[in-house]
């Protein structure tokens, strides 16, 4: 059946037929307590899915009903959509967390200075720690001197 809307008690239109794969109501406090009324439809232009929100019984006027109504080929279509979105999501947060990891200065890795004023900019060398002080997060560098020295993370970017 799709969705249906009604004005005055009268049919006006249909949409998304076929294409309705689930309904939920969402409750929300106005001047007073109101519902509002969604359909999660596929679309096949587009392969993808849309929450419409079909009606709100704040309206006196109007209204609609909704039914699910999506065939299976419908239903499979929108299971491959989830499952592909889903792996494109971990895909992209892993690839956010290895960029991240890239640029947390760690032991072992080369850092330069770039900003602050306790140590000239461009100096480098290897972090031999990272931690918490009682001024924020801090890192030490062994310079190829072998002198150790220390300074706020934020003044150093990872070069390797």
């Amino acid at each position: 059946m799709s969705i249906v809307y009604y004005e005055n008690g009268v049919k006006v239109k249909e949409e998304h037929v076929g294409l309705v794969l689930s309904l939920h109501e969402r409750g929300s406090f106005m001047d007073s307590y109101y519902t509002d009324h969604y359909a999660v439809v596929w679309d096949p232009d587009e392969k993808i899915s849309k929450s419409i929100n079909y009606w709100c019984d704040r309206n006196e006027t109007s209204h609609a009903i909704a039914t699910i109504d999506a065939p299976e080929d419908v239903k499979v279509a929108f299971e491959k959509y989830k499952q592909e979105t889903h792996l494109k999501i971990v895909a992209q947060a892993e690839i956010e967390r290895a960029a991240e990891e890239a640029r947390t200065p760690r032991r072992g890795k080369m850092l330069v200075v770039t900003r602050g004023r306790k140590l000239p900019h461009g100096t480098s060398g290897v972090c031999f720690w990272a931690g918490e002080t009682r001024f924020g997060r801090s890192v030490g560098l062994k310079l190829a001197s072998g002198e150790k020295v220390f300074t706020a993370e934020r003044n150093v970017k990872v070069v390797r």
